[in-house]
């Protein structure tokens, strides 16, 4: 039991054994004035009590992680299947050879909260991909951040500045697995009017494959 709500409940139970064990018969009236009294500060402070309940702020989590799985990514461009991935059990959104390059946008699906400092501080993204047979010419991480407009205005697009961990023309596009993240430069809490999404540009050459297989939202999480 709460310690404060624990101290409550010890005071009531005293202010009940002195009215009826140790106040004397005559001066009860006015004893049970005072207590009826101090019947109304208890459901004051009961009622403060549930209030509290309700403000939050218990879990402040800095190592939380979202899972995104690549049937909710947006493929803007390229010819892309879903298909079985390079390792069995696994599924992928596979790019067979072609010379293009595909947009796609990978929304970041973690909490949001209308209270300032609250729900989730998005820190970074990483996605997961393998490139087969031949290297790309480059592979670009950045994120979006739509801020939805009021009825009868537009969104608001923006580009929050970050970092990419693997350099974009070399280290990102070559043939292997890559764990490749994005680092907000300054780490956001997402309000409920906004939606955040990691895009990635893929500039793919004629006889690149590649698959990606997720994505990992990084987040604090404050409850």
């Amino acid at each position: 039991m709460n310690p404060n709500a624990l101290s409550l409940l010890s005071t009531v139970l005293l202010g009940f054994f002195v009215f009826v064990v140790l106040i004397p018969h005559e001066h009860r009236a006015q004893a049970a004035s005072d207590l009826s009294a101090f019947g109304r500060f208890i459901r004051k402070e009961l009622r403060r009590f549930r209030d509290l309940s309700q403000i939050g702020g218990y879990v402040h989590d800095t190592a939380m992680a979202q899972f995104i799985p690549v049937q909710l990514f947006h493929i803007v461009t390229g010819t892309w299947t879903y298909i079985a991935g390079q390792v069995a059990g696994t599924v992928c959104a596979h790019k067979a050879a072609t010379a293009e390059t595909s947009t796609i946008n990978i929304p970041i699906i973690i909490p949001s909260n209308s209270s300032g400092n609250k729900g989730a501080l998005l820190k970074d993204v990483e996605i997961d991909y393998e490139i087969l047979v031949a290297a790309c010419t480059s592979v670009t991480l950045s994120i979006v951040k739509v801020v939805r407009g009021a009825d009868g205005a537009d969104a608001v697009v923006s580009a929050p500045a970050g970092t990419q961990t693997l350099t974009p023309a070399t280290t990102a596009a070559t043939v292997d697995e890559h764990r490749d993240r994005f680092t907000l430069t300054t780490p956001a809490y997402i309000d409920d009017d906004e939606v955040y999404f990691l895009k990635v540009v893929y500039v793919a050459a004629a006889t690149s494959q590649i698959d990606i297989l997720g994505a990992v939202a990084y987040y604090t999480e404050r409850l």
